[in-house]
């Protein structure tokens, strides 16, 4: 052996002693390594995974991914996997663990142990591990020998030695079953905690007291204060409480010091509102944080109910101390008990403790007749109460007041009366004014029932109230036939729409006429007018109107008559001095006509011309006589008069002058008394309304005159002006035309009024009718409606009621006696008259001098003391005729003057003669006339 050989042998040996330490030093460590995993209270297996190694190897894809697919669907891979790992060791706990009684038992059910594992969770750690990866933790549940689950956790590792082979494969086994209790005992807590916490309809939250932080809270903390979750999880607890950040912390470590405490605090909402809540809060630990729980209770409700309680409680004894009424409790015997100041105020005490310690016999002391008690006594005992009991009452003084009781009686459980108590009102001044008010009632009810005047109340649209004057006036029997009825029921159709419209807007409040006209139809369809005056009043408590009505058809009648005799009378006027004019122009045209017809040399044309505008003359002065017989300027001349000679009279000229086909009928009264009358003008009247009818019926038809002798009464001449009550006569004269309707009865006697046509008529017929009436102190009216015919009734006062009025003596024959050459003065502003004048009087003898004003005569009279004669008109402008006469008189008295005017109506007469004036003289006047007045005169 040379020495190479023995170097290495000496190697080796030394290795083989190196190997041997090792090996040894290593059993120790095994030992030591398996004696320290016998003790350990974790499980522990060793595996021989060398043949796992190699089958996984054989089944490995290229992968991790691949080969847990290939695994999960080849379950035979799986279990062969399993089959090629076999167990080496197992310590005591790895037996407790799985009930295992020995190592051979658990070894025998080694393969059966892994194979109950978690599936899913052994591919996990079988991929891992052919991926390279020598450690893997997996947690997983397994059953043991007797059923039992259990949950542990293995941690699979490869010692670094052994990672070639596999050879070594230690799986450490932790039992979790226990923490894996813990912890599913706390989730099922959480989850408890969860549900009461965010479940709970009562607001709850948790504050971490360090800073006020709001760690969590439920819904109903959510709807409660109007914040979503994420907004309150945001939010300090001193954002909502609205009490000082001081008095906050000090409440928050008051419960974080343990138990549960209670608060009362105001809490903002999201919206603003200050909310009163009750907060239980106490402390509790959550994930090692000590916080404070909180449950909150709304009672803003409740201290506001107490609150009312309270104020309520104040206010029941202010108004038991306050009250006007007396507030008393008594007990049954009589004796006072309580009473309030009203009490004693009532009664006359200086306060209620007096009146208290005072009164011991109710019924004595404090009632006028002690049995009223009594008698209040029996009523509580049968109804429990009495409501508004009167009686007389005495006070301390001894005297009485009227009071009104309300007391209820109060019961022990046994139903014994145990005390009265009540309120008493002192209602003397009630008690006098509803006397008053009765007396005062029954005064204005007798007013209204016996007022002239209809009364009515209007309300929603019906009558609710009339008097028995409105059931007289508008023709109803009692007053149920108007009440509940439209008032509008009773207004004419014509008149409804315009008062309807009044009545509306005066009930809107706009100020209409407080009263006014209109027609009322009554219930037996008769048309009458009343005034009305309406206020608005409250009627039972609500909006009416008081409206009061006056008859007035009457008065309206009379007033329509009296418009009607103003305005013939205007027209009177009017005619009067269109008379005066027209006299002067005629009076001018006639003076020539007889001039020119002195003058022309006779002849057929020369007399024939003249005397037609002669005759002119005369038909214009008849119409001017006609227009003043209208305007009553024209007196008739008055005697004694029977009406029915005049009718006889009269009928012989119809008869001839009538169409044949009118029948002509009288009915005369043969006791007719006398009047005083103008036969000639009543003729006239006769003869103007009977061709008035005759102009009614041009086909034929009945005129009927009557006499009569009435009686005319106050009420009937009452409607009608110019009439005295006394007898008259009557004359009626009755057509059966076709009638007038009212717009044309209204215009019947107004002058130059016709319903004919041009040029028939000049519509003064009957004008001429009413003015020759009227002069004879009487009176026309006329009747008449559409197909009805008309009917002309006239009234004349007898001979006994009637004015006597002397008739003047006829003229004596015009004869134009000669003049001595005396000189005349001629006044007048018609140049045309004194020309023709002049040249008359100079003509027949007379000295004449003209003047054309009233001032100019008196400067004539002045400067000719020897004018003997002035012929005066009066309707001059300047000075005037009137006063010119007055001068002249004062003047001259003895001077001798005659009135010439167109005015020739007798009033005018006989203010001239009374004046002085010798004469008077109408115009138009015929010459001869003028020459033989002036002859009269001065020959005086």
């Amino acid at each position: 052996m040379d020495q190479s050989q023995e170097a290495l042998a000496e190697q080796l040996r030394l290795a083989k002693e190196k190997i041997a330490e090792l090996e040894r030093r290593l059993g120790q460590e095994e030992s030591l390594f398996r004696q320290a995993v016998d003790q350990s209270p974790l499980g522990f297996w060793q595996c021989q995974a060398s043949g796992l190694k190699d089958a996984l190897a054989a089944l490995w894809p290229g992968s991790e991914e691949g080969l847990r697919q290939r695994l999960r669907q080849e379950p035979a891979a799986l279990d062969g996997l399993l089959a090629a790992c076999r167990l080496a060791h197992v310590n005591e706990t790895g037996l407790r663990l799985f009930q295992s009684p020995s190592k051979k038992d658990f070894a025998r059910n080694f393969k059966q142990l892994l194979s109950v594992h978690s599936r899913e969770a052994l591919i996990e750690s079988l991929a891992a591990m052919a991926a390279g990866r020598a450690n893997m933790l997996l947690e997983t549940s397994v059953h043991d020998r007797m059923g039992q689950k259990r949950h542990i956790s293995l941690f699979w590792t490869i010692p670094a030695a052994h990672a070639h082979d596999w050879s070594r494969l230690m799986i450490t086994i932790a039992d979790q079953t226990t923490r894996k209790a813990a912890e599913e005992a706390l989730r099922e807590s959480e989850r408890r905690y969860r549900v009461l916490f965010h479940e709970s309809p009562n607001v709850m939250w948790l504050v971490d007291p360090a800073d006020g932080a709001i760690i969590d809270v439920n819904q109903a903390a959510c709807d409660f204060y109007g914040y979503r979750r994420q907004e309150l999880l945001t939010m300090r607890v001193g954002q909502i409480n609205i009490m000082g950040d001081e008095s906050l912390n000090a409440a928050m470590s008051d419960a974080v010091l343990g138990g549960q405490k209670r608060f009362e605090f105001r809490h903002r909402l999201a919206n603003g509102q200050i909310r009163d809540v009750e907060v239980y809060a106490g402390p509790i630990t959550l994930n090692h944080r000590r916080l404070i729980y909180s449950t909150v209770y709304d009672i803003t409700a409740n201290k506001q109910a107490l609150e009312a309680l309270k104020k309520a409680e104040n206010d029941y004894r202010g108004i038991y101390e306050n009250s006007q009424a007396g507030i008393m409790r008594s007990s049954p015997d009589g004796r006072l008990l309580a009473a309030n100041p009203a009490m004693a105020r009532i009664f006359g005490y200086p306060d209620a403790q007096t009146m208290v310690a005072e009164v011991a016999d109710t019924a004595r002391q404090l009632h006028a007749d002690p049995a009223q008690r009594q008698r209040l006594l029996q009523n509580l005992e049968r109804d429990g109460q009495v409501r508004d009991y009167l009686l007389r009452a005495r006070r301390r003084d001894g005297s009485l007041v009227w009071c009104s009781v309300n007391m209820r009686a109060v019961r022990e459980n046994d139903g014994r009366l145990k005390v009265i108590e009540g309120f008493v009102e002192d209602v003397s001044e009630s008690v006098e004014a509803k006397e008053a008010l009765a007396r005062s009632e029954a005064l204005y009810r007798a007013i209204v029932d016996n007022s002239l005047s209809a009364i009515y109340i209007f309300q929603d649209d019906v009558m609710v109230f009339v008097n028995r004057a409105f059931c007289q006036m508008l023709g109803a029997a009692e007053p149920s036939q108007a009440l509940g009825h439209p008032f509008w029921k009773y207004i004419h159709p014509a008149d409804r729409q315009w008062v309807a419209n009044r009545a509306r807007r005066r009930a809107e409040g706009e100020d209409m006429p407080p009263h006014y006209g209109f027609r009322c139809v009554r219930l037996d369809g008769s048309v009458i007018w009343v005034d009305m005056q309406a206020v608005r009043i409250e009627y039972q408590g609500r909006p009416a109107v008081l409206g009061n009505l006056i008859d007035i058809t009457e008065r309206k009648l009379l007033n329509e008559k009296l418009a009607q005799a103003q305005k013939m009378e205007a027209v009177g006027t009017l005619a009067s001095g269109i008379a005066h004019d027209f006299n002067n122009i005629l009076q001018t045209i006639g003076s020539y006509v007889q001039v020119g017809a002195e003058n022309c040399a006779p002849g057929p044309d020369n007399d024939g011309w003249l005397g037609q505008i002669d005759r002119a003359v005369e038909r214009a002065a008849d119409l001017i006589n006609r227009l003043l017989a209208f305007s009553r300027n024209i007196q008739p001349q008055l005697r004694p008069v029977n009406l029915n000679d005049e009718v006889t009279q009269t009928l012989r000229i119809l008869e001839r002058t009538l169409p044949k086909m009118i029948r002509l009928e009288t009915n005369l009264d043969p006791d007719l008394p006398l009047i005083n009358g103008d036969a000639i003008q009543l003729e006239q009247v006769i003869v103007n309304l009977a061709a008035n009818a005759r102009d009614a019926m041009p086909d034929g038809g009945r005129l009927k005159i009557k006499t009569a002798a009435v009686e005319l009464g106050k009420e009937f001449c009452a409607t009608r002006p110019g009439l005295r009550p006394g007898p008259h006569v009557m004359l009626s004269v009755r057509d059966s035309g076709p009638g007038m309707d009212q717009a044309i009865l209204e215009q019947a006697f107004d002058p130059f009024f016709s319903t004919k046509e041009i040029g028939q008529g000049v519509g003064l017929g009957l004008s001429q009718v009413y003015g020759t009436i009227k002069n004879h102190h009487g009176h026309i009216e006329c009747e008449s409606a559409p197909g009805q015919g008309a009917r002309f009734a006239i009234y004349l006062p007898t001979l006994i009621d009637a004015p006597l009025e002397a008739s003047p003596a006829p003229r004596p024959a015009l004869e134009p006696p000669a003049g001595h050459n005396e000189t005349v003065l001629l006044v007048d502003d018609e140049k045309a008259i004194l020309e023709v004048g002049r040249h008359i009087l100079d003509e027949n003898g007379y000295a004449v001098l003209c003047a054309e004003s009233g001032e100019r005569a008196l400067e004539l009279l002045a400067a000719n003391p020897h004018v003997a004669l002035v012929v005066l008109d009066l309707g001059m402008p300047g000075m005037g005729g009137r006063k010119c006469l007055e001068e002249i008189k004062k003047g001259r008295p003895d001077q001798r003057v005659i009135v010439a005017s167109g005015y020739s109506d007798d009033g005018n007469r006989q203010q001239a003669l009374a004046a002085g004036a010798a004469a008077f003289l109408p115009k138009p006047y015929r010459l001869p006339e003028l020459l033989r007045l002036a002859r009269q005169v001065l020959d005086g």
